[in-house]
């Protein structure tokens, strides 16, 4: 929920707190994606030079993501933190560039400790729980919004969003997941 809010804050603060074109919108809207294919082999090869594991990959992805509300939170002292529109492209390259990086990661973490003959049941789920919340960090953002009359306050729930995660996938033991789904 926290990468999709990401996102939905990026287009309302865009428009709203830096006046952005719809062309300068959709302009965002193609980088992210392209930078996203680009961050999976990117994020691939690190994993695979370091040997590092899928675990350890969330975590750094999550991390990564996680400095962009404190970026956003910067702007309440500094001329930056998404003040300006070369921020926005730097935005667009930096969220598609971990994006793509942060799904393909824990879609293969929940692939490992999935039962074998179970997939299409735990994956509908996931499904579910991954869009069946996306309505959660919009609406608080929004109230946030309301409340303070500026957006630029959602930043410290969207790293809340971002870090929580980030401590929970800490406690996850992957090794136990596997051998559980190998006996179930």
């Amino acid at each position: 929920d926290g990468f999709n809010t990401i996102a939905s804050v990026a287009v309302l603060f865009g428009k709203k707190q830096l006046g952005l074109s719809l062309k300068d919108l959709l302009i965002a809207a193609v980088i992210t994606p392209i930078c996203a294919f680009i961050g999976v082999y990117i994020f691939l090869k690190i994993q695979q030079y370091f040997n590092l594991r899928t675990k350890t990959m969330i975590i750094i992805t999550a991390s990564l993501y996680s400095l962009i509300p404190i970026y956003g939170l910067i702007g309440f002292v500094a001329p930056f933190g998404f003040k300006n529109l070369w921020e926005v492209w730097m935005f667009a390259v930096y969220f598609g560039f971990s994006l793509g990086a942060i799904q393909s990661f824990c879609r293969v973490l929940f692939g490992s400790i999935v039962p074998r003959g179970h997939e299409n049941e735990l994956f509908s789920l996931y499904e579910i729980t991954d869009k069946g919340s996306s309505w959660l960090g919009p609406l608080v953002t929004g109230l946030i919004s309301d409340t303070t009359h500026d957006l630029r306050y959602s930043y410290w729930f969207l790293l809340v969003m971002m870090t929580i995660p980030i401590a929970i996938i800490f406690t996850v033991d992957v090794q136990k997941g596997k051998d559980d789904a190998e006996n179930f």
